[in-house]
């Protein structure tokens, strides 16, 4: 009776332990996934706004040569001005991204932290049940 109330829990746990591995490495493969497509649209996006930027500025010093401003201070502080939102907007940008990634990653721990408390519980069930069989075996 012992035996196979041992042998059915650690049978039990193996195949419960062999689930929270196959469901992790899929976790983590899926995660993978998300992250790269999340740092192929933040590239795609900064290159599109690198590009929109650029000709931005070019329009800007065009318009200021026809206009006879030249490249005087103003234009300068206006050029200036254009790359320093550029600069914000990439910031907000990167920091949507890395908020996106350490989402992904918080559903790893999750998944962790439950495959834990799913073992936890059947080592406890393993103890009880352990415990019992000993108990009923004194008892006879």
């Amino acid at each position: 009776m012992e035996f196979a109330t041992v042998a059915s829990t650690a049978m039990s746990m193996m195949a419960a332990k062999k689930q929270a591995n196959a469901q992790r490495r899929q976790a983590e493969a899926q995660a993978q996934y998300q992250n790269s497509i999340t740092q192929s649209q933040q590239a795609h996006r900064e290159r599109q706004a690198r590009l929109a930027l650029k000709k931005s500025k070019a329009t800007q010093k065009a318009r200021s040569s026809a206009s006879g401003i030249g490249s005087g201070g103003s234009v300068a502080a206006l050029l200036a001005g254009m790359e320093n939102q550029f600069e914000r907007d990439l910031y907000d940008s990167r920091f949507q991204s890395g908020l996106k990634s350490s989402d992904i990653n918080q559903g790893l721990s999750l998944l962790d932290q439950t495959h834990k408390q799913r073992m936890d519980k059947l080592r406890v069930n393993a103890l009880n049940s352990l415990v019992s069989s000993r108990r009923s075996l004194l008892e006879q």
